[in-house]
């Protein structure tokens, strides 16, 4: 404890002399006995006595002794002083959102944003026809449907939700071999779309389920007395019944992957969410931090905005 508490009166000693060593060796030699020449120094004289006490800094933070060494018996109260200073001053750092990190950054920025765009354009448009697909499939095939099939309902059902259930940075890590073999490789936007694409098709799946579900029965068996095809009734009456519930899932959809793509920078996937990570945590600059969610928070709600609006174009209840 007592090597500890030297060690910290030298650090602090240190910044009381402004960082400068000969400050220190200075206040060491102040504090040395003044040395009296031989020719000068009476004969009969005693040896000139040492300081008695210590010799304190301005501040008092710090103390040495009579022979030019710290002493461990600080001043407590200006150590606690020194010490909320420091935190005060790393606290105005944190604080301090200082914009010209994110004027030296845009073009990172707008690189970042290019790699979101791809990700989420890539994975939305697989999404929504890989899980409209399996959507329409999963709700056709159960009971009391046009093609009612237990066992093929229950093994697509468990499949889904079993994808589903994987968080998605899991999954990404688990499709790294299968991206490698699509796209040549396992870091980037494209390589990310892989995993995305994947997550994207069953989530959605499972939203087309929901919305054909609230299509109501009496309609389908309507159009089966008319005499229409299997096909003419997924196209033209249910999917036609649940445009506007669609389009909402859409919308859903698109947010959820704009946030996995977030999420997709951790393993170097690129992107918005990358940016935040390497330069506003790794590197604490709080202004691009702040940018990125700003950026992100808007791109959720212009989407959600257009998603509402052409859901209640479509709705026609």
């Amino acid at each position: 404890m007592k090597s500890y508490t030297l060690i910290l009166a030298a650090a602090l000693a240190l910044a009381a002399c402004n960082g400068r060593p000969e400050n220190v060796q200075q206040a060491q030699a102040d504090a040395q006995p003044t040395p009296v020449a031989a020719s000068d120094a009476p004969i009969a004289s005693a040896p000139a006595a040492a300081p008695a006490g210590p010799i304190s800094s301005k501040d008092g933070v710090f103390q040495f002794t009579a022979d030019g060494n710290f002493s461990d018996s600080l001043n407590e109260s200006s150590l606690h002083a020194f010490i909320r200073h420091q935190r005060h001053t790393r606290h105005e750092q944190r604080m301090n959102l200082d914009l010209s990190n994110i004027i030296k950054l845009l073009p990172e920025f707008y690189k970042a944003l290019g790699e979101t765009f791809i990700m989420v354009g890539i994975s939305s448009v697989f999404g929504i026809v890989a899980g409209g697909l399996l959507g329409v499939w999963l709700f056709v095939s159960g009971e009391r449907q046009l093609f009612a099939n237990a066992a093929a309902n229950r093994i697509l059902n468990g499949v889904i939700s079993l994808m589903r259930a994987f968080p998605f940075v899991i999954l990404m890590i688990v499709l790294m071999p299968l991206t490698r073999l699509i796209v040549g490789t396992s870091f980037g936007p494209t390589a990310a779309s892989v995993s995305l694409s994947v997550a994207a098709s069953f989530y959605f799946a499972r939203l087309v389920e929901q919305n054909l579900k609230e299509v109501p029965r009496g309609v389908v068996e309507a159009a089966q007395a008319m005499g229409a095809t299997p096909k003419t009734i997924i196209f033209k009456v249910l999917l036609s019944e649940a445009r506007s519930g669609l389009v909402l899932s859409i919308t859903i959809l698109m947010i959820a992957v704009l946030g996995e793509s977030a999420a997709a920078g951790l393993i170097g996937g690129g992107g918005i969410g990358d940016l935040g990570i390497r330069y506003g945590h790794q590197r604490y600059m709080p202004d691009v931090m702040a940018a990125v969610v700003l950026v992100l928070t808007l791109m959720v709600i212009v989407i959600q905005s257009i998603g509402n609006f052409l859901s209640a174009r479509l709705n026609k209840r």
